[in-house]
């Protein structure tokens, strides 16, 4: 909703002071009420987008979690091959490899992997958690998931570009909307009083003309009071004429009297509608300006978010590259060591598979952590045919005031042919 406060910087923004404002003004000259407005604004949600967001910031934590577990399997493996190193017995490197079997099913946990839930205690041998795992995986998959990770980070800095030059895009449309829009309440104000006015002036000529007609039969009446009895009868229908033409003069005016009050009645109303709508469509602009900020915003964050867990899943990328070779190289020294050390090896045999399925997991969610781009996009491009769809509202609003101007142009030649009615000019020339 427009009326909240700003949850970047704690207080109002610029954009909700204007509306405020704009509510006020409106509701003192019978426009739309508080109430009204807040119909309009309790109608939008972004439902959709915080549950996207929400799953988003679910899956970085997940993320955020492997990346302490695989943490501790390092330090793990690395204890392991120390006492591997200084070959010490069997029965002393039980503790380091127990303590690795444990960190293996924490990060099978947070990763949500159900088969790597069978190792389920720490009795677990080293076989059992050889058969869980699946095969050994090459170091050319690990350097096809670098070579993906740095394309993704560029789109999404272009995505974040993207969205800041649309944002800019939608406040340039709306400052014009509201010019628009004053520019269009400015004009209908100006013709209504325009033509007040023009009735106000017909009015005033209505009135002198019956006044000048009164005076015209007091002066026949006097003259035929002094006139002798052979003009009395031609007097007489004068006169009768005469009282006739004031009788419809009056009923003229009566009648234009009340066909202008119910013409300016007419019109204020449909001025009044036609303003009221214009207020509403300003509304809608400034509440989906609002909105668009909103989400420009929480995608801003979750863009921003997403930068960072694919810049840390590159270095974890890298790290495991090199941890990968160094376990290869340290397999092959321990290739050399007696039988007695045969357990020990085959556990770096584990370790180094399960480094190799963290890897692949890990491009697993970039591809996921992609796909939710690609929506957050598709979600921005359909806010701005939102707006094109707006400006083709206010077009058609435009189209409206013209057809007000003409019907009121019309209505004020009506009102000269009715004081240049037939009657009253062919009364005048027999007059005359």
């Amino acid at each position: 909703m427009l009326v909240t406060t700003s949850s970047v910087e704690g207080k109002k923004s610029p954009d909700t002071e204007f509306l405020l404002t704009t509510i006020n003004q409106t509701q003192d000259s019978g426009g739309l009420s508080i109430e009204q407005c807040k119909s309009y604004f309790d109608k939008l949600h972004v439902a959709e987008e915080k549950t996207k967001l929400a799953e988003l910031m679910q899956k970085s934590d997940r993320c955020l979690r492997v990346n302490v577990e695989m943490q501790n399997i390092k330090a793990a493996i690395k204890s392991l091959m120390s006492d591997i190193k200084n070959d010490k017995p069997s029965h002393e490197t039980t503790g380091a490899a127990e303590n690795l079997v444990d960190y293996v099913k924490a990060a099978a946990k947070a990763t949500s992997v159900d088969h790597l839930q069978a190792v389920s205690s720490k009795t677990t041998t080293v076989n059992d958690v050889k058969q869980i795992l699946p095969p050994d995986m090459s170091l050319d998959d690990i350097t096809s998931a670098e070579n993906y990770i740095g394309p993704v980070f560029a789109s999404i800095l272009e995505d974040l570009s993207n969205a800041k030059i649309e944002l800019t895009q939608l406040h340039h449309s709306r400052v014009e909307a509201e010019n628009d829009w004053i520019a269009l309440n400015d004009r209908v104000k100006a013709k209504s009083a325009q033509m007040l006015e023009a009735k106000k002036a017909e009015m005033t000529k209505l009135h002198r003309i019956i006044a000048k007609k009164k005076r015209e039969v007091r002066d026949l009446k006097a003259q035929f009071l002094e006139d002798n009895d052979a003009t009395t009868m031609a007097l007489s229908g004068i006169i009768t004429m005469k009282d006739s033409e004031i009788n419809r003069l009056e009923a003229q005016l009566r009648d234009a009297v009340s066909s202008s009050h119910d013409e300016m009645e007419a019109l204020r109303q449909e001025n009044e509608t036609t303003i009221n709508g214009k207020n509403r469509r300003i509304f809608q602009l400034l509440d989906q300006l609002e909105e668009a900020r909103d989400i420009d915003y929480r995608n801003g964050m979750q863009i921003n978010h997403l930068s960072n867990a694919l810049d840390e899943a590159y270095h974890i990328a890298d790290r495991k590259e090199s941890h990968i070779l160094a376990l290869r190289d340290r397999l092959h020294e321990a290739g050399d060591i007696d039988y007695r050390k045969g357990k020990q090896i085959q556990y770096l045999s584990v370790d180094l598979d399960e480094a190799y399925r963290t890897v692949n997991r890990k491009d697993s969610e970039i591809l996921d952590l992609q796909d939710q781009l690609h929506e957050a996009r598709a979600i921005s491009h359909n806010k701005q045919t939102q707006v094109c769809r707006l400006w083709d509202q206010l077009d058609d609003a435009h189209a409206i005031a013209a057809y007000k101007d003409t019907q009121i142009s019309n209505l004020q030649d009506q009102l000269n042919e009715t004081r240049r009615g037939p009657e009253v000019r062919t009364y005048s020339a027999d007059w005359s």
